[in-house]
């Protein structure tokens, strides 16, 4: 018999844009970017002003 309390839950990161703490994204070299985060930045317009900062939280992202 299986025991559910021991159910293994993912660690959380911290996203590099929101810089919050989430269970679900995706790796960028060193950083996390939470699933939310990719979801908005993939459905802003760049004519938007919330595309600017985006681009500005991305730039935290390194490849070392």
């Amino acid at each position: 018999m299986l025991d559910t309390t021991a159910a293994k839950q993912l660690p959380e990161e911290l996203c590099v844009v929101c810089d919050r703490y989430k269970e679900y994204g995706i790796r960028l070299y060193t950083s996390y970017l939470c699933i939310d985060c990719e979801k908005e930045i993939i459905s802003t317009e760049t004519s938007d002003p919330k595309y600017k900062y985006y681009l500005e939280q991305l730039k935290k992202v390194t490849s070392s």
